[in-house]
């Protein structure tokens, strides 16, 4: 798994899924988006659930909402 800081920096962490990583960091703002996304919500500058589209602040970039997701992800932005 590679975990990207806002400084574009990239941390490799072997043999943890994103399910126990979610588990282990136990924080309200970090949510996953897709099947291989999780973003953390301060980061977070606009949801286009019809689009399934994230845009992130500051140029970062967009994250696709997974299907499966998109509940979840309308839920947390209301």
């Amino acid at each position: 798994m590679n975990i990207y800081t806002k400084n574009k920096d990239a941390l490799s962490v072997s043999y943890l899924t994103l399910k126990g990583f979610l588990e282990q960091i136990d924080s309200a703002d970090m949510i996953q988006c897709s099947r291989n996304r999780i973003i953390d919500k301060v980061f977070v500058h606009n949801v286009d659930i019809t689009n399934r589209i994230i845009q992130l602040k500051g140029g970062l970039g967009r994250v696709e909402i997974g299907e499966k997701y998109k509940k979840d992800i309308r839920d947390a932005f209301q």
